[in-house]
């Protein structure tokens, strides 16, 4: 169609699959003018003709990687085990390698483009700041509104800071990432809890939640679509 309208002067190879990421695989696969159709049924024949390089967004420190763990070929890539992969690549991007070669949807697509991060915020009044228990109900409210919000929006993340300012002008943040995705607001309290306690027993000093305390943030970010995550799971059982 294209060489009827248009002229044999431009090419077009397409390749036609479940997901964004097998349909760019296929249409490189016969260059110029292919058609390549990947299904359930065909991905196999597909995948043992090609080499992990082969694959878009694998290079070769990526490929070196997965053959140092046992992963050699494409094929070996698609019938590997989440956690495997996980564990390999030391992120979450081996569940998205199993979620592409198996039809699990789109990975790439982390979050729209209006859900960058998501904060919550405390300014902290002179009451609030002397009592450090309610700093501490303070941090932990922060976190169970971003589970509410990560809720509603369908996502999970997979990092997460908690930066405060004092009235000194002095700073402290922590930045936490996650090789599974977080949503439960109770376990962003305790990851920054535990955080906290080590910290403050390592420098011997004063609690980091304390009367000089002038805002404290806890800010979520890099998500992942909850459809996904429970897919990743499904697949892991």
């Amino acid at each position: 169609m294209i060489r009827e309208k248009v002229g044999d002067y431009l090419q077009c190879s397409i390749g036609i699959a479940p997901n964004g990421f097998l349909a760019k695989l296929a249409s490189d696969i016969q260059k110029p003018d292919g058609l390549t159709i990947i299904t359930p049924d065909t991905i196999d024949n597909v995948l043992q003709t090609l080499s992990l390089t082969d694959l878009p967004g694998i290079g070769h420190r990526m490929a070196a990687r997965l053959q140092a763990g046992g992963v050699y070929t494409p094929l070996d890539l698609r019938y590997a085990s989440p956690n495997h992969l996980k564990a390999i690549c030391k992120s979450i991007i081996g569940w998205h390698w199993h979620l592409r070669l198996n039809f699990g949807g789109e990975v790439d697509l982390q979050t729209n483009d209006g859900n960058k991060s998501m904060s919550a915020m405390r300014t902290i009044s002179v009451e609030q700041r002397h009592t450090p228990e309610r700093l501490d109900e303070l941090l932990r409210s922060l976190c169970l509104t971003l589970e509410r919000r990560m809720v509603k929006q369908g996502v999970f993340c997979q990092d997460m800071s908690f930066p405060c300012r004092y009235h000194t002008g002095k700073t402290f943040n922590y930045e936490a990432h996650f090789p599974e995705p977080k949503q439960d607001g109770i376990e962003l309290y305790q990851i920054i809890r535990g955080r906290l306690d080590k910290f403050q027993a390592a420098h011997r000093c004063e609690p980091v939640l304390n009367e000089l305390l002038h805002t404290m943030y806890v800010v979520v970010f890099r998500f992942i679509p909850t459809e996904v995550v429970l897919s990743v799971y499904r697949y892991d059982t």
